[in-house]
C-alpha cells in the first residue's frame, strides 16, 4: 500500500462502568483488516504527530499478530 492508498479512521474511546474503556471499530475498517467481531485485539496509546505533540492516539493490533512479532507465546 502506498501513501496514496492510506486510510485513516477516527474513533472515540468510550467507557463502560463494568467493562472499562472500549472503542467501536467501523465495519469498513474490520473488512479492510479481515477482522470480525470475534477477533481478539489489543490496543496501546501513542502520540500522533509526535514531533509536534498534536494529540493522543492509539494503535490496534490483532493479538495473534502481536504475539508473532513480539516473540511471545503467552
Amino acid at each position: 500500500m502506498n501513501n496514496d492508498e492510506l486510510k485513516f479512521w477516527t474513533m472515540t474511546v468510550e467507557e463502560d462502568p463494568k467493562l472499562g474503556l472500549y472503542v467501536k471499530l467501523p465495519k469498513d475498517l474490520l473488512k479492510t483488516l479481515g477482522w470480525d467481531e470475534n477477533t481478539e485485539i489489543q490496543w496501546s496509546e501513542t502520540d500522533v504527530g509526535a514531533e509536534t505533540g498534536e494529540y493522543k492516539g492509539f494503535v490496534v493490533e490483532r493479538v495473534s499478530d502481536a504475539k508473532k512479532f513480539s516473540g511471545k507465546d503467552d
